[in-house]
C-alpha cells in the first residue's frame, strides 16, 4: 500500500474515531445532572469520548512507514483476529438487549476464552460467570450503578 493510501486509511478511521466520540460525548451530555454533579452517570461515558478524541488524533497524526511498507508488514492493518474481535464486540451489543447484561456478558466473555483458548471450555464458562457475577456486584452495591 502507497504512503498517500495509508494516510488515508488512517485519517477515515480517525475521523470514524472522532465521530463516534462526539456521538457518545452528546449522549452522555443528555444524561441527568451532567455538568453539575460529578457522580453524574453521564460522567464515565463522557471519559470514554475524551479517551476516543485522543486516540484519534494520535491516530491523525500517524505517518506511514517509510518506503511506502504495507501496514501488515509494520505489525499494522486489518487482520482476521482483530476482524473477528470487533464482530464479537458488535455481536455482543447486539445481544444486549436480548439478553440482559448478565446474559450477554458472560456470552461475550465465555466466547472470547474459548476463542482464545485461554484454558478449558468448563474453566472458560466458570471464569466468565464469576467475573461478571463480581462486576455486577461491584456495579450493582459499591458503585450504585444500574445495569441493562
Amino acid at each position: 500500500m502507497s504512503a498517500g493510501w495509508q494516510r488515508l486509511s488512517a485519517r477515515l478511521q480517525a475521523a470514524g474515531i472522532i465521530a463516534l466520540a462526539v456521538f457518545v460525548f452528546y449522549r452522555a451530555s443528555r444524561m441527568s445532572s451532567f455538568g453539575t454533579d460529578p457522580g453524574s452517570p453521564g460522567v464515565f461515558p463522557a471519559l470514554v469520548a475524551l479517551v476516543l478524541l485522543v486516540c484519534a488524533l494520535l491516530i491523525w497524526r500517524e505517518r506511514p512507514a517509510p518506503g511506502g511498507a504495507s501496514p501488515a508488514a509494520d505489525g499494522g492493518g486489518v487482520t482476521a483476529t482483530a476482524l473477528i474481535a470487533a464482530l464479537m464486540a458488535i455481536a455482543y451489543g447486539v445481544v444486549l438487549r436480548k439478553l440482559g447484561f448478565i446474559g450477554a456478558s458472560v456470552l461475550y466473555l465465555a466466547a472470547s476464552f474459548l476463542w482464545l483458548r485461554a484454558s478449558a471450555w468448563w474453566k472458560s464458562i466458570l471464569l466468565a460467570g464469576v467475573a461478571v457475577a463480581i462486576t455486577f456486584v461491584v456495579f450493582r452495591h459499591v458503585f450504585l450503578v444500574i445495569l441493562p
